[in-house]
């Protein structure tokens, strides 16, 4: 029974591999550089976000309001729930935002901010939020609020 335990655990491993490194997620990063943008995306309970240009891909997390955007809602939930490793049977879509966020030298960026819950809905349930840039990288929270 233990071999067989192991072998289905050692088969299913490199898929979870695959999967993680299909999602870039971006950290928070003090570093600055030179002629960098900062965008401050949104502070909600779970921290703020922010990010810098240097850490994404800028074309393709730009939209210019015309067809849809480079990423499906779709995939951003898509990302989210490979993000945190979990399925649709075990989490619920509780919100998605698209929203634009602004440098202080006028560049425009867009982004998803996901909000994941556990199931069956009840109120004041877990919930797991992750920001998706059209890009398709992800983007941690820098913190906690204090």
């Amino acid at each position: 029974m233990k071999k067989g335990y192991i072998l289905a655990l050692v088969l299913a491993l490199p898929c979870s591999v695959t999967a993680a490194k299909e999602n870039k997620v971006i950290s928070y990063s003090s570093k600055s550089r030179v002629d960098q943008e900062q965008f401050f995306l949104i502070g909600t309970q779970e921290g703020s976000y922010s990010v810098k240009s240097w850490q994404f891909d800028m074309e393709k997390a730009t939209w210019d309001g015309k067809g849809e955007p480079k990423l499906a809602i779709g995939k951003a939930i898509d990302k989210a729930y490979n993000y945190f490793n979990k399925t649709e049977s075990e989490l619920g879509v509780k919100e998605v935002e698209f929203r634009p966020a602004f440098s202080r030298e006028g560049t425009i960026i867009w982004y998803y901010r996901v909000t994941l819950t556990t199931l069956p809905y009840k109120f004041n349930s877990d919930e797991f939020e992750i920001v998706v840039l059209l890009s398709g990288e992800l983007l941690e929270p820098n913190g906690k609020w204090s």
